[in-house]
């Protein structure tokens, strides 16, 4: 199944030229623009809390779906085939 969908996903590369500009600016320029949206709402102090809690779920989240999910399912990704 992951590899089928590696393969969908890249089979739509050079399709639509609205839908590679996007995926470039995710893949290259998303994380400057995410960081500012998360330093702005960290600047304003009755927010900063929220944005702490936020940061920290997503750790949290990352740390335990993730690698759990990681250990308990073991294949090679896509891209290691």
């Amino acid at each position: 199944m992951n590899q089928e969908l590696f393969l969908v996903i890249n089979g739509l590369a050079g399709k639509s030229q609205f839908m590679d500009v996007l995926g470039v600016f995710f893949a290259e320029k998303f994380l400057y623009v995410f960081t500012l949206i998360i330093l702005a709402l960290w600047l304003n102090k009755s927010l900063r809390y929220y944005v702490y809690l936020a940061i920290a779920s997503a750790l949290v989240s990352r740390i335990l779906i993730v690698e759990v999910i990681k250990r308990i399912v073991n294949h090679p990704r896509p891209y290691e085939i």
